[in-house]
């Protein structure tokens, strides 16, 4: 195309774009992995949580699962936040 470099990065399933008065998927289909460019694109793909540490895996695996909508939920459709992945503030 125009022989530019561009290099996109972050987790594009919470920075969808914003309009008015329109529905989630019609905001998902307005996202760049929606664009018509989006296949001529070179992806790599992070594959390790590096916020958070090697003793923190409990963690980071429900933060993937929470990214993915991958959790279960109860009749209310409510999650729950295992007692580990929670952080109280001692201010």
């Amino acid at each position: 195309l125009g022989g530019k470099t561009v290099i996109l990065g972050g987790d594009f399933g919470q920075g969808l774009p914003i309009y008015k008065d329109i529905s989630r998927l019609q905001s998902i289909n307005l996202s760049i992995r929606k664009s018509k460019y989006w296949p001529i694109f070179h992806k790599h793909r992070l594959t390790e949580n590096i916020r958070t540490q090697i003793n923190q895996k409990l963690f980071s695996d429900w933060l993937l699962k929470l990214r993915n909508g991958t959790l279960p939920t109860d009749s209310e459709d409510m999650i729950e936040i295992p007692g580990e992945c929670l952080s109280y503030s001692t201010h």
